[in-house]
């Protein structure tokens, strides 16, 4: 009995160990996760074309959106120069869809 006993407290003790290293790791997990989501709103801009494309709706329809405020600058849409081209961040339109 005392055996079974001691055996049982083993277990018990590895099982909190084995839990400390997974939320560990479900912590560096989440951590790389928060990084390459940064890393895709970062990386993420496409020209108006191309982003008009992959969403379904026609290039002149996504300017006239801009145009109208429906979108926040610099988080969904850029535009370097007054006459430059305007670049569509795809990781967070779809947020405003």
């Amino acid at each position: 009995m005392r055996e079974e006993l001691n055996s049982l407290f083993t277990l018990i003790d590895r099982a909190t160990l084995l839990e400390d290293v997974l939320n560990k790791l479900e912590n560096k997990v989440a951590s790389i996760q928060y990084s390459l989501d940064l890393k895709n709103k970062i990386c993420n801009w496409v020209v108006l074309k191309k982003a008009a494309k992959d969403i379904g709706i026609s290039p002149s329809a996504l300017r006239q959106r801009i145009k109208r405020h429906q979108y926040p600058e610099n988080i969904v849409w850029r535009q370097k120069e007054i006459t430059g081209r305007i670049s569509i961040n795809m990781a967070t339109i779809g947020e405003y869809l």
